[in-house]
């Protein structure tokens, strides 16, 4: 079976839903499976489960009040399993030479505009 089909079939209809998951995966810890030569103290951890946390519980919140316990928990264990999805298509996208490559090519982009506007932030002051 195609992982992308496979890993389709857990997106939920609920839009809404759907945006408070996307959020819960920006601060969760093991959806970052790309490691640069960047340090990876970027920020403190536990400012980041913090965050995490209260979109859990707003999520769960969000899911009690309308869909009643019940249908809650099936709806956040199929949250909990797009996630899961969304981890192996990632390792299997980083064993993709062009992939890497082009996620290579994106990090040194972005760091030589945040140079150039530092640069140009510089001039513009003096």
């Amino acid at each position: 079976m195609d992982i992308h089909i496979w890993a389709r079939k857990f997106v939920d209809p609920d839009i809404v839903l759907v945006k408070l998951s996307i959020s819960l995966f920006a601060f969760s810890e093991n959806t970052c499976c790309y490691y640069s030569n960047s340090s990876n103290d970027l920020t403190n951890p536990i400012d980041i489960l913090d965050i995490q946390n209260k979109y859990a519980e707003v999520t769960w919140k969000y899911l009690l009040f309308k869909y009643g316990y019940h249908n809650a928990v099936k709806r956040f264990l199929n949250i909990t399993l797009w996630l899961a999805s969304m981890n192996i298509i990632a390792v299997h996208a980083q064993s993709l030479p062009v992939h890497v490559n082009n996620i290579d090519s994106l990090v040194e982009q972005t760091e030589l505009t945040l140079i150039l506007d530092d640069m140009d932030q510089t001039i513009e002051t003096k």
